[in-house]
This record gives C-alpha cells, sequence and structure tokens, in this order.
C-alpha cells in the first residue's frame, strides 16, 4: 500500500507537466552560423566559438584586394611590406595613411607584431588559405649573392586565386622561389572581434580603392616597407 501511494502521487504530480515542458527538454540545439562566430542556442547554455568551416569575411576582402591589385603600387622600388600595408587599407576600406601608422614597422620581417596589434592571429595552419599574411626573415645563405632586401624579409598576401601578392604577384610562394633565403616565421589571419576592438577600428573609413585590375606578373623580389 506505501508503494501504491508513492506512485500515485508522483503520476498526480507528472499530470500537472505541461507537454511543452517535455517538448523543450527535448528540443534540439539550434546552431545559427554567422562568417566569424557561432552562437548555440536552445535548452543549453549560449556559447560563442569561432567558425573553422569557411574563411572569414575579412579573409576574402584581404585576399580579393591582393588578387585585384591593391598592393601595386606608385613609388619604384621593392617595396613589399608598403605594399601589403595598402592591401590591408584597401580590403578594410581604412584610411592608408591611419593603416600605415599601425603597420609601423619599417621591415617586412617584423611585420607580426604589428599585425597582432592590428588583431591577427598566428596560424600555421592557415599558411596557404586565401587572404592569410605571410612574413618572412631573410637571410644571406650560403651560395646566394647578398642583396639589400636580405635585411628585411618579406610579406605576402594569398589572393583568392592561391597567388602570392605584395607589390608583385608570383604563382610560387617566397620559400618556394627563393628557397634558404627567405624562412618563413608566421602565418596571420584576422580575427573578427580582435580587429573590432583594435586600433584599425579607429581608423577612418575611405572609398579609395587600390585595386587595379591589371594581370598578375610573376616576380622573384623582395623589399621593406
Amino acid at each position: 500500500m506505501p508503494h501504491f501511494r508513492i506512485l500515485l502521487g508522483f503520476l498526480i504530480a507528472c499530470s500537472f507537466l505541461s507537454t511543452d515542458t517535455f517538448a523543450f527538454s527535448r528540443r534540439k540545439p539550434v546552431v545559427i552560423d554567422y562568417p566569424q562566430t557561432t552562437y548555440v542556442q536552445g535548452n543549453t547554455t549560449s556559447s560563442f566559438t569561432p567558425s573553422s568551416s569557411e574563411p572569414s569575411t575579412d579573409m576574402l576582402k584581404l585576399a580579393q584586394s591582393a588578387s585585384e591589385g591593391a598592393g601595386r603600387l606608385k613609388e619604384k622600388g621593392s617595396l613589399c611590406y608598403r605594399a601589403v600595408k595598402q592591401i590591408i587599407a584597401d580590403a578594410f576600406g581604412k584610411d592608408l595613411a591611419c593603416v600605415r601608422g599601425i603597420l609601423s614597422s619599417g621591415s617586412a620581417k617584423d611585420a607580426g607584431g604589428d599585425l597582432l596589434r592590428m588583431g591577427f592571429v598566428q596560424d600555421m595552419s592557415s599558411c596557404n588559405k586565401a587572404g592569410a599574411v605571410r612574413v618572412y626573415k631573410g637571410v644571406g645563405a650560403p651560395g646566394y649573392r647578398k642583396l639589400p632586401g636580405d635585411i628585411h624579409g618579406h610579406i605576402e598576401v594569398v589572393g583568392d586565386e592561391g597567388m602570392f601578392h605584395s607589390f608583385y604577384s608570383s604563382s610560387m610562394s617566397m620559400d618556394d622561389s627563393m628557397p634558404g633565403r627567405r624562412i618563413l616565421t608566421g602565418c596571420y589571419v584576422p580575427n573578427y572581434d580582435k580587429v573590432r576592438s583594435a586600433p584599425l577600428s579607429q581608423c577612418p573609413n575611405s572609398s579609395v580603392s587600390y585595386k587595379t585590375q591589371r594581370p598578375a606578373s610573376s616576380r622573384s623580389k623582395s623589399g621593406s616597407q
């Protein structure tokens, strides 16, 4: 009899629970994907995780600006870092002088710290992804004639067609075209939230486009800013 009373009380209590309550407990969490973030909604605690399934919008813009000639400079000389600064300004639609003020190092080999300050993160698994910024140090490898650019290293952006761009374009990355002379030290990609809380967000917007749409050429030069 006591067991019967306990069972009866349990059944009565359950009758007060609505069918909606059970439906909610069985509801599968809904995943909403944005270009850079994933928010999980449902009967679980909301969370934030970076999206790795697709390239970020910022990376795509960098790749497109690079491929469309935004790094081709009016200045003469081998100025790879200055070209990449122009690619970044074009991709984000920001004032070039302000971008150069953030990416203030004169040598390409020192660009890693500048990019981290701008809201990029180092990700060596993304070196060949469109929009990745590749940074090299320069070395005077045996068998090479010393070049002025050796002291500065090199920097390039992977285009959306798979080529490598700075003030010129090449189908080969710098470490493939000049093995031993340029050593890859870091690959950097923009982090959506960090970029928007970094100094770049304070730069004035600009409508200036540096894209030239000129056919890409293949050269093997490197330079500084």
